[in-house]
């Protein structure tokens, strides 16, 4: 597959991934079970009907996390439409992030990726660049790889942020969950005055109530909408 980024392996697409969670709003499960035919580009829509249950199963075609998990939802961003297009093969009842063997990518699988990137945002200074060690030791004096997240000998946890040895500069690794793109994606359709009904149905919430309570985060851009509308300066 073509790709224009870092994170991409021979089966799936890391870049194509993201940027689905972050312009349609789908939970990562959602989004690791989707097969081709789900997708209609001519009519810029998406079929969201299988998840992965608790236990990592994927769940049969038409059994969502709810039922209002199952919906057809707009694709809003041209771009990924254009990647879409691109890369659709001709087998289209295959899954879009799919291994070797024939399955859809797990949901381990993409954790480990999603880690390699929390921990880049901390490989080097911002300041002076002085790149992180490659190594750590633990209280015990254990020399530790740098990418391993715990001391295989003590079990002691690899701490999350470092001191630059050069400049002082205390530096702490982003720690994100996959959920924050959907966060990010409810909270920008709000920001632009979506029917909050709307939104309810591209989030597949069961209630209202549930998309206002979690995802209606107030955002600098409708602070500075609420400042003009009420005349303040």
């Amino acid at each position: 597959m073509k790709h224009d980024g870092k994170y991409h392996s021979l089966t799936h697409d890391y870049y194509l991934l993201f940027r689905i969670l972050l312009t349609t709003g789908l939970r990562i499960g959602e989004a690791l079970t989707l097969k081709w035919s789900d997708f209609d580009l001519d009519k810029k829509k998406l079929t969201v009907q299988r998840t992965y249950d608790e236990y990592g199963t994927i769940e049969k075609t038409g059994t969502t996390k709810t039922k209002a998990g199952y919906r057809i939802i707009p694709i809003l961003s041209e771009r990924l439409l254009k990647r879409l297009k691109k890369n659709k093969p001709e087998n289209e009842d295959t899954w879009l992030f799919g291994t070797t063997k024939g399955k859809p990518l797990a949901y381990y699988n993409f954790h480990r990726t999603w880690s390699s990137i929390a921990r880049e945002t901390a490989s080097e200074c911002p300041k002076c660049h002085r790149k992180r060690s490659s190594s750590w030791k633990c209280s015990n004096g254990h020399e530790v790889k740098y990418k391993a997240h715990v001391c295989k000998k003590c079990g002691e946890e690899r701490e999350r942020t470092w001191v630059c040895p050069d400049c002082g500069t205390t530096i702490k690794e982003i720690h994100k969950t996959p959920h924050t793109t959907r966060h990010t994606f409810c909270s920008h359709l709000m920001e632009r005055d979506i029917n909050i009904m709307t939104i309810k149905y591209i989030a597949g919430h069961a209630q209202a109530s549930t998309t206002m309570n979690i995802y209606g985060h107030i955002t600098e851009n409708m602070d500075t909408e609420l400042y003009q509308k009420a005349g303040i300066k």
